[in-house]
């Protein structure tokens, strides 16, 4: 098989880090983006390795039986939700089968071994985002706003409306597009890294349906009162952030409230969150009331415990189980992260729990901020997982249970492996789709000492 040779196939898996179908022409594995198994398909091969190609998709000759027509319109463009032409019945399959075989294949757990719950379907499937990131750019001319394309950082997609975060938005990204194409306002090239117009980012508290809206430039001139003035009743808060770096990331080096207050406030699973710009929040607050629910279930609480809560972000899980127990102790290495939690502990009147600004493994290793010994330990890092030295640190603690919420199967089949290797047992997984449509899949993970 060559580049450029023209082919037929039908698809037999799906390949998930890649969010490819998967054929095999002779025995030979081709990855297939935009496939999904059980479609036939004609392709043509894009590139060849030793053991694997990829291809590019010409034309779906038959349909899967699963395959469903995408709410999208540009969803063959955007780089966001790659799964959405896959029943969602089928997508939640797809993730459970991810977890369970990351688990196999790099931890080498027997899925008998371990009490594997059913996955937690997220109870809104559209519409489900509290937060989105949209970029401006140029086309034909013209100010377009939206998000990449899939696989590139400096192509862009127009985005009108996206079905995964607010009904509230295109009215708001339509008042800024009317507004940046009638001061003819320059959008940032992050190739030349030339230009004022950044990033659009708003959130929504779902329970409100109030908005907070960030515009993010460069350098610049802009009457950014015009704006401020044209926004629809729903936007709470318009902030102005300044970022001259060349990184494409919103990285606030300067930040100005415009309108109303630069927070607003969302109720998720009965505790009160301000949401800030920065804060984070877990992304689905309609599956992350569910997910607190089932890690009380999981640690199932006497009172009396002292909790450790590492990468705690805004305080989600130590605001829940607060209630619960005796102390918590929250660790963030992020300064408005640990404002915010602050302030959502004064907001829900929760009064034992101590959040400390500071490196989870410099934390761990002097135990700098807590001195009480520690019943469980609740681990919710980011994709990267724990590190090798904050790892190292945290077993020699001995702490009975572990509580390990994962955004990626693969890390946390990694660190698995080490917890096992130093004297735990995996006890139970759970896992909960907190992102339809995309592959992205949220784990929890028991482990106690044997």
């Amino acid at each position: 098989m060559q580049i450029g040779d023209r082919f037929t196939a039908e698809i037999e898996d799906f390949a998930y880090h890649q969010e490819c179908g998967v054929a095999k022409v002779d025995g030979f594995v081709i990855f297939i983006p935009w496939t999904l198994p059980g479609d036939v398909v004609e392709a043509y091969v894009r590139d060849i390795k030793a053991n694997f190609g990829f291809a590019e998709l010409i034309e779906i000759k038959k349909p899967s039986n699963d395959r469903v027509p995408p709410l999208c319109p540009v969803f063959s463009m955007c780089g966001g939700c790659t799964l959405q032409s896959l029943v969602y019945e089928h997508q939640v399959a797809l993730k459970e089968k991810y977890v369970i075989d990351s688990l196999k294949r790099i931890a080498h757990i027997e899925p008998s071994s371990v009490d594997i719950l059913s996955i937690v379907k997220s109870p809104q499937i559209w519409y489900y985002r509290n937060k989105m990131e949209f970029v401006f750019g140029k086309k034909n001319g013209e100010v377009i706003l939206g998000l990449h394309k899939r696989g590139s950082y400096k192509d862009y997609v127009d985005v009108k409306e996206c079905f995964i975060f607010s009904k509230s938005a295109p009215q708001i990204m339509d008042t800024v597009r009317n507004f940046t194409r009638e001061l003819n306002l320059s959008t940032y090239n992050p190739v030349t890294h030339k230009g004022i117009l950044r990033h659009l980012v708003m959130r929504e508290a779902k329970s409100t349906g109030k908005m907070l809206v960030n515009l993010v430039t460069d350098f610049g001139e802009i009457d950014i009162e015009k704006l401020a003035k044209a926004m629809p009743e729903m936007v709470a808060g318009l902030l102005w952030t300044i970022n001259t770096r060349k990184a494409d990331a919103v990285i606030p080096e300067k930040d100005r409230v415009i309108r109303g207050a630069g927070e607003i406030i969302d109720r998720i699973a009965n505790i009160d969150f301000c949401i800030t710009p920065y804060s984070f929040v877990q992304p689905n607050p309609y599956a992350a009331g569910i997910m607190y629910d089932k890690i009380y279930e999981l640690l199932n609480p006497r009172g009396d415990e002292t909790i450790l809560d590492l990468y705690c972000g805004s305080g989600g899980i130590s605001l829940y189980l607060s209630r619960s127990v005796k102390q918590v102790f929250g660790i963030d290495s992020s300064q408005s992260s640990i404002e915010s939690a602050t302030k959502n502990a004064q907001l829900n009147n929760c009064k034992n729990i101590n959040f400390i600004k500071d490196d989870v493994r410099r934390v761990l290793y002097q135990r700098k901020g807590w001195r009480d010994r520690v019943d469980i330990a609740v681990i919710d890092p980011p994709r990267d997982g724990v590190s090798k030295r904050a790892m190292k640190h945290l077993i020699t603690l001995k702490i009975s249970t572990l509580l390990y919420i994962s955004c990626n199967p693969t890390t946390l089949a990694r660190d698995t492996s080490i917890l096992i290797e130093n004297g735990y047992k995996l006890d139970c997984i759970q896992p909960i789709d907190m992102f339809p449509h995309t592959y992205h899949i949220e784990v929890i993970a028991i482990f106690s000492r044997k």
